[in-house]
C-alpha cells in the first residue's frame, strides 16, 4: 500500500535495501514481548536465550536494540530478513516463541512445586507493597509487578488479570506519567495512587 505511493530502494534478488545491511531483504522485524519471570529465577534465562540465535531470532530489552531488560521482560525478534518469506518469518516466530512460553510456564510450575512457600511469601508481599505504598519508583513497580503476574499465573491470587498487571507495568513507565509540573518524586506517587486504584 505504501509503495503504491513511495519509491523504496529494491532489488529483485535482494528485496528492500536499507542504509542497515542487517534489514535488507523482506525489511520485515517481528518482536514479541515475553515475560520470563520463571526462567530468571531459575538463573537459566541467558542460556535459553543465547539459544534463539540458531533460529534466527534474539533477545533484546525492554525498550528495544541495545537496552536492558526490566522487571524479567525481553523482546524478541527475527535478526533474518534476507532469503526468507515474510510468511516464513511469521511462522518461524510462533513456532519459537510458542516453545519458550511452555518453557517458561513448566519452570514456573517447578519452582512451585519445590520452593511453594518462597515463591507464595514473595508473590504476597508483592501484592502488599503495591497495594498500599504511597509512593514507588518506576524500577520498584516493575519488579513487584513482575512478581504479582507470576503469581496470578500460578493461581496464588487474583486481585486482576494478568492482561492488567502488564498494562500497569507500561502505564506506569516515568515517561506515561510525566505532567507538565510533575517531578521525579510526584510521579512515584502519582505511579502508586493509580497502581492501588487499579487492584481495588
Amino acid at each position: 500500500m505504501l509503495s503504491s505511493e513511495v519509491d523504496y530502494a529494491y532489488h529483485n534478488r535482494l528485496g528492500y535495501l536499507s542504509a542497515c545491511p542487517t534489514n535488507v531483504g523482506t525489511g520485515l522485524r517481528i518482536g514479541v514481548m515475553v515475560h520470563l519471570r520463571g526462567l530468571a529465577m531459575a538463573k537459566s534465562v541467558d542460556t535459553v536465550l543465547s539459544g534463539l540465535a540458531q533460529y534466527g531470532l534474539t533477545a533484546r530489552g525492554i525498550y528495544g536494540e541495545g537496552t536492558s531488560p526490566v522487571a524479567d521482560f525481553y523482546q524478541i525478534s527475527n535478526q533474518i530478513k534476507l532469503g526468507v518469506s515474510e510468511a516464513d518469518v511469521v511462522k518461524n516466530i510462533r513456532q519459537v516463541v510458542g516453545r519458550l512460553i511452555n518453557q517458561e510456564r513448566e519452570v514456573r510450575q517447578i519452582l512451585y512445586k519445590n520452593n511453594k512457600l518462597e515463591i507464595e511469601d514473595s508473590v504476597m508481599r508483592a501484592y502488599g507493597i503495591l497495594k498500599h505504598a504511597r509512593k514507588i519508583s518506576s524500577k520498584e513497580a516493575c519488579q513487584y509487578l513482575s512478581m504479582l503476574a507470576m503469581g496470578i499465573s500460578l493461581d496464588i491470587l487474583h486481585p486482576c488479570t494478568q492482561e492488567t498487571v502488564y498494562r500497569l507495568i507500561m502505564d506506569t513507565m516515568p515517561a506515561m506519567l510525566a505532567g507538565n509540573q510533575d517531578t521525579p518524586a510526584q510521579r512515584d506517587v502519582n505511579r502508586a495512587e493509580m497502581i492501588r486504584n487499579t487492584l481495588d
